[in-house]
């Protein structure tokens, strides 16, 4: 018999919104979400970016985010090792999908307390606690594309995995080349500290690259690990609350 998931210390709230570079066709980036309810406390989030100069890089990015559910279909709470399993076997099936089927990812598996960020290549995860943006995953932009799912058995070596803690009111980015090499880390975390909402933040970011004229397609996946109902965003269950300050005075014998 299966054992009830942990219930998460949080809601999890997301939103995406991808746009079509001016310069391509079609839109090579990709996006998902799997899991939540029934998925046994766990989430899967995930943006790939098809790498348009092989020449069938929509393919590539469409079927990743398809084959990735299926790390919460076994009705057991996944691990990182087989998220990093099932990214092998992408990598297979990509290469037997014939030459130029090939993208980057950048995935987030988050489950209570923890999300395990793992990437290949350069799209990048980070995460917004207290106002600081920090890169979780992701190859550093500025120099040749260092692996990507389709590659090869070299895959293994180029998978980057990141473990991290996580609490009520931190926010997750994912995102594609086409925004995050054009933003800088002040605007990503301005878009949220303006907006505190997950759909309304992925489209101004994906808006804001546009605006900037970047060519290349562009997306953003943001979740928001929201504090229970009647918390607000960003105070977590066992922070308290300063008391109102006439109980202060009161306490202190200031008032008759």
């Amino acid at each position: 018999m299966l054992t009830p998931p942990p219930r998460p210390a949080f809601r999890v709230l997301s939103g995406a919104a991808t746009r079509k570079g001016p310069l391509h066709d079609r839109n090579e980036d990709a996006w998902c979400i799997h899991g939540g309810d029934g998925s046994r406390g766990a989430w899967l989030f995930a943006v790939s970016d098809g790498i348009s100069t092989a020449g069938a890089g929509d393919r590539a990015s469409a079927l990743t985010c398809e084959r990735l559910g299926q790390v919460l279909d076994d009705g057991r709470t996944p691990t990182v090792t087989d998220l990093v399993g099932l990214l092998a076997e992408i990598d297979w099936e990509l290469r037997g999908e014939g030459r130029g089927v090939a993208c980057t990812l950048a995935t987030a598996l988050l489950r209570p307390g923890t999300v395990d960020v793992v990437t290949v290549g350069d799209s990048p995860v980070f995460l917004l606690r207290g106002g600081e943006l920090r890169r979780l995953g992701g190859q550093a932009g500025g120099g040749r594309l260092e692996g990507y799912l389709g590659m090869g058995p070299r895959v293994a070596q180029v998978t980057r995995v990141t473990e991290e803690p996580v609490r009520p009111g931190d926010v997750i980015f994912l995102l594609t080349d086409g925004v995050s090499g054009v933003l800088p880390a002040e605007a990503i975390a301005a878009c949220w500290l303006r907006t505190e909402d997950p759909e309304r933040a992925a489209a101004e970011l994906v808006a804001e690259a546009a605006r900037l004229g970047v060519d290349d397609d562009a997306t953003a996946l943001v979740v928001a690990l929201a504090p229970e109902p009647g918390l607000p965003l960003g105070l977590a269950p066992t922070d308290a609350p300063d008391p109102p300050e006439h109980l202060v005075e009161e306490a202190s014998g200031r008032v008759a």
